[in-house]
Formats: structure tokens, C-alpha cells, sequence
């Protein structure tokens, strides 16, 4: 007959098998390719979420540049100098710390180790600590720079 693709039940059933196979294997294909759709939607969420979450180091440097901001104005707007070698004038003003972040972490936000420094005492002298400390001294005394 015409339009007929078997010629008894047995091509029949063999043709309805492998129909069904090549569907089944279809569908194996769509839920594969859906599956790795999502997951590579839920990798880019989650890279998302990731890099708006920022790492407590982003925080620290942060606060630490509005502390060194404020300690360095204010002592400005008083009208001190840098408290290593006592200039007024200077091209660049930096809050020097008398005890480094890197030796003393819990100091690293303390008023009393931030002082206003010349950019001369703080980088090309390393601090000047020696005249830092003489001027701590004479500012808040022997007792409070040993504390």
C-alpha cells in the first residue's frame, strides 16, 4: 500500500522499537543539554555572588585609608607638623604610624600611633622613628609611649 513503511507486525514492532529508541536517546539529549544550561546559570550566580562579597582585607584597606585621612586633617587643620622633623611645609603629607601595621596590627587604627609625617620622614627615612619617638615623648610623655 501506499505510504506504508512495514510490510508485517514483526518490521512493525522493529520500527516501533527503534523510533522509540531514537526518541528516548532525543530526549536523554534535551535533558542533558537543559541540565548543563542551569548549571552553567548557577556557576555565573554564583560567581556573581562571589565577587559582590568582598574579603575582609578589602574592608580593612578601606577603613584605614579614611583613618589615615581623618588623623592626617586633623592634624593639619590644627597646624602641626610632621611630628618626626617638625617641616610645615611639605609636598606630600602622609599618617605616619609609629609602630608599624605590619609589626603591631593592633595599633593599625589607634589615634596615638598616627601622627601627621612629611613624605621625606615617612619613605625616604623609613619613619624617622628615632625622632618620632623623642617627639611622642615630649607630646605625651615617657609612661604613654612605653604603654
Amino acid at each position: 500500500r501506499e505510504g506504508q513503511i512495514v510490510c508485517s507486525y514483526q518490521c512493525a514492532s522493529a520500527v516501533g522499537k527503534e523510533q522509540t529508541r531514537k526518541a528516548r536517546e532525543a530526549a536523554q539529549r534535551k535533558a542533558q543539554s537543559l541540565q548543563r544550561a542551569a548549571e552553567k546559570k548557577e556557576r555565573a550566580a554564583w560567581r556573581q555572588r562571589k565577587a559582590a562579597v568582598k574579603p575582609l582585607k578589602h574592608w580593612i584597606d578601606l577603613t584605614q585609608r579614611a583613618v589615615n585621612d581623618i588623623c592626617r586633617e586633623t592634624e593639619l587643620a590644627e597646624g602641626l607638623g610632621c611630628i618626626s622633623c617638625g617641616t610645615k611645609t611639605a609636598f606630600a603629607w602622609h599618617a605616619g604610624h609609629y609602630r608599624s601595621t605590619a609589626a603591631a596590627g593592633h595599633l593599625r587604627f589607634t589615634r596615638f600611633n598616627i601622627h601627621l609625617q612629611c613624605d621625606v620622614c615617612n619613605v625616604y627615612k623609613s619613619g624617622n622613628i628615632e625622632a618620632y619617638r623623642t617627639a611622642l615623648v615630649e607630646r605625651y610623655g615617657e609612661a604613654a609611649v612605653l604603654a
